[in-house]
């Protein structure tokens, strides 16, 4: 098949255990791959999916709007908690704390405070305390039927994934999960507590996934959603 115009990058990892492919809205592709593996196998596999990276990127083409702008963390804005859509409003005050109604997250803050500051803070915050709780709730599901150690807990911001599980048993999470619904987050948990028992991405991996999640390729159908608006924060 004919190969469309577009910019591609490849990007490797050591820690990456196999191939994935994203076309974006600004019809780039990334290919993300593990760092053993050989260029020739690149090759292979982008040619392998070259009709669906063609369809996904004549998709954006026909339905290309103005590019998203970066959030500039003004009132007006809308940021996403939890899957639900919440207006921002920023109030100067004499003093600094942030507030959540049924449809608006307030901040009030004083002139010398930065309003992304304070916001990325708080999301920090809820994500730490909400992870936690979602990752006790998931382990004692998933340790029914495979007893480990708890995993440990370590949270930052990554481009890329969602989560990873380290071969000593840590659990890294997206701090941007927080944005998407529980059940996305529910989701990444278990798909990386699988980890624990199967490395790679393969046949009895998935198998085990689904016992978990049955509907799982669905849930991280919802969970791709929220890609575009992560990448304006």
């Amino acid at each position: 098949m004919k190969n469309k115009i577009y910019p591609l990058q490849i990007l490797s990892s050591p820690t990456r255990k196999s191939i994935g492919i994203q076309v974006y809205p600004d019809c780039s592709v990334k290919v993300r791959v593990p760092k053993w593996l050989s260029q020739q196998r690149i090759d292979e596999i982008i040619e392998q999916k070259q009709g669906w990276i063609n369809k996904k990127v004549e998709y954006f083409q026909q339905n290309q709007k103005e590019p998203p702008k970066e959030k500039e963390y003004i009132s007006g804005e809308s940021f996403y908690y939890l899957g639900k859509q919440y207006k921002l409003k920023i109030i100067e005050s004499k003093s600094n704390l942030i507030e959540r109604t049924r449809d608006a997250i307030i901040i009030h803050k004083t002139p010398k405070r930065n309003a992304k500051n304070i916001l990325t803070k708080w999301f920090s915050d809820l994500a730490k305390e909400i992870f936690e709780e979602r990752l006790k709730v998931n382990f004692e599901i998933f340790s029914k039927q495979h007893q480990y150690s708890f995993p440990t807990l370590k949270l930052r911001k990554m481009k890329s994934r969602w989560g990873s599980m380290s071969n000593k048993g840590n659990m890294t999470l997206n701090t941007h999960l927080i944005h998407t619904p529980i059940e996305c987050i529910d989701y990444v948990i278990m798909h990386e507590l699988c980890h624990l028992k199967y490395k790679n991405h393969g046949k009895r991996f998935h198998q085990l996934q689904a016992k978990f999640n049955p509907n799982y390729k669905e849930i991280k159908k919802k969970l791709e959603t929220f890609n575009a608006e992560i990448r304006l924060l």
